[in-house]
């Protein structure tokens, strides 16, 4: 039961993470996606999650810097194998400070 509630927020998360891309940023990633889902979203939380789990009886600044470095990661680590695998870059941050377009370093 516990798989379930975790398969239901990932989709949960993913759908409201596309919600998101579409309204706010007016970002069009139906070129990529034909599903209204952004699955780094959903991710993003199961990871969230795992540390929380994993880590709960640190302080929330600890858990705060280990889930910035480790989500960071993640998505950087998801842009390298998407370009070196498939040829094709997720997303590119241009005009502000990133490492090599894959993860913004001002945020």
């Amino acid at each position: 039961m516990l798989i379930l509630k975790y398969i239901i927020l990932f989709f949960i998360f993913s759908f409201f993470g596309w919600l998101y891309e579409q309204i706010i940023k007016k970002k069009n990633i139906s070129k990529t996606n034909n599903l209204p889902f952004s699955f780094p979203y959903g991710f993003g939380l199961l990871i969230l999650l795992l540390i929380q789990n994993i880590f709960f009886n640190y302080s929330i600044i600890t858990k705060t810097i280990i889930a910035g470095f480790i989500l960071n990661l993640f998505e950087c680590l998801c842009g390298l194998v998407s370009y070196n695998f498939y040829g094709y870059q997720l997303w590119k941050y241009n005009g502000i400070t990133a490492f090599n377009g894959y993860i913004s370093l001002n945020t």
